[in-house]
């Protein structure tokens, strides 16, 4: 309980409308994203005109962001309804761990 609550602290909610732009391809990425409610619209690489891939529940998006300064994004994601998600930057997991050795135990 305690590794689940260090991590809760340092999640950013974001509220998406619908149609709402999330990320796109090309930007810089600075943190991780988590799915929770919603529905998305996931296109892999830059041509935004193929088939994207629908995502609902939970999904992890960008997690390389946590590691690495400047990463850009190799996707777009769109909100396609009302949708919420956390976020996670490097910064913030770096001070989890900092302040909660049963959390940095379980991380490495």
């Amino acid at each position: 309980p305690e590794v689940f609550s260090s991590v809760c602290v340092v999640l950013k909610k974001v509220v998406c409308e619908n149609q709402e732009e999330v990320f796109v391809a090309g930007a810089l990425s600075t943190c991780m994203y988590i799915t929770v409610t919603g529905e998305y619209s996931l296109v892999q690489g830059y041509d935004l005109t193929v088939d994207p891939k629908i995502l609902t529940g939970v999904n992890r998006l960008e997690e390389l962001a946590l590691y690495v300064d400047a990463l850009a994004h190799h996707s777009s994601l769109f909100a396609t309804t009302f949708a919420e998600m956390f976020t996670l930057d490097g910064d913030n997991l770096v001070t989890c761990l900092q302040n909660s050795p049963s959390c940095a135990a379980m991380f490495f």
